[in-house]
């Protein structure tokens, strides 16, 4: 590796989740400025109905100037456009966090990555630090169950799938389980979305995440461009992982304007995708040579 991409594995630091980067994320922003935008017009549109309704109050009260029928008129005007964008400032707000979710399957998937990336050789075998393969291999398939389980929570729970065949590899009944029993020592029964929409949502979430190993290379100390893995990674090579999901869109009416495909049957999402950086950890050689004269507890050469 070159001196700029030790310095840019050196600089990924400690393998955490870095809550404030995700949140001041490109998607995150965007559709938080367009919630944000939307809410005001909101309220906009609702001091609108209040100035309706009171010169609709005063018309009732001047015998000589009725105006209750034009008060009525812009209300039945103005009410269903505020419907329409209190649904839009809805969709806006899911998509903003399913935004900040895809950022930490991101996450969950590379830091699973690189302990997955060196899993072989720790076994003593000489297949450390290669690529992951794809679907069917054990560390692919490891990562990639890092990233469906990061972002479940916001995954659809309509059952809707398609063709992933990894749903099997998640014990869907030990999740429910664990849940059920989370519930239970506190004296409570679990609710009743559990046992069903928990199996949807790794459905979901199985057949429309999909996960892409990348290397980082440095084309010059302002360009760093992320390539697919040919063979395997160095010890210490910054490793990405880059998660694309179809985010469900579940508002009525609005999600037509965030969709980027249909499901069918009327279900939308939007193709979300992140992808994070960490520095792989390798496998150390077993034993060094000292590179130091080595003193004995009596002060002497050994």
């Amino acid at each position: 590796m070159s001196f700029a991409t030790n310095m840019l594995a050196a600089e990924q630091g400690p393998a955490k989740w870095d809550a404030m980067t995700a949140l001041t994320s490109k998607g995150v922003l965007l559709y938080g400025g367009i919630t944000l935008g939307l809410f005001l017009v909101c309220v906009a549109l609702v001091w609108m109905l209040v100035r309706v309704g009171k010169r609709e109050r005063t018309a009732r009260q001047n015998l000589l100037r009725d105006e209750t029928g034009t008060s009525m008129m812009e209300f039945t005007m103005v009410l269903p456009i505020l419907m329409f964008f209190m649904l839009a400032m809805t969709q806006s707000m899911f998509v903003m966090v399913g935004n900040y979710f895809v950022q930490y399957s991101a996450f969950a998937a590379t830091r699973s990555a690189i302990v997955q990336i060196p899993y072989d050789e720790t076994l003593g075998g000489d297949q450390g630090n290669r690529t992951l393969g794809s679907a069917g291999d054990e560390r692919y398939d490891a990562v990639l169950r890092s990233a469906i389980m990061a972002v479940l929570p916001v995954a659809g729970d309509n059952g809707e799938t398609g063709s992933s065949g990894l749903g099997a590899a998640i014990d869907a009944d030990a999740l429910v389980e664990g849940i059920e029993n989370h519930y239970s020592q506190y004296g409570q029964e679990a609710p009743v979305w559990v046992e069903g929409k928990i199996r949807n949502k790794i459905a979901y979430a199985s057949a429309n995440t999909e996960i892409t190993p990348l290397v980082a290379r440095v084309v010059n100390e302002h360009t760093v461009v992320f390539e697919d893995v040919v063979d395997r990674w160095g010890q210490k090579d910054p490793v990405t992982i880059r998660v694309d999901h179809k985010l469900a869109l579940q508002i009525p009416w609005a999600n037509r304007i965030f969709a980027d495909g249909d499901h069918g049957g009327g279900t939308r999402y939007m193709n979300v995708s992140a992808q994070t950086t960490l520095t792989n950890e390798g496998v150390l050689e077993r034993f060094h040579e000292p590179r130091l004269p080595r003193i004995d507890q009596y002060g002497g050469s050994p």
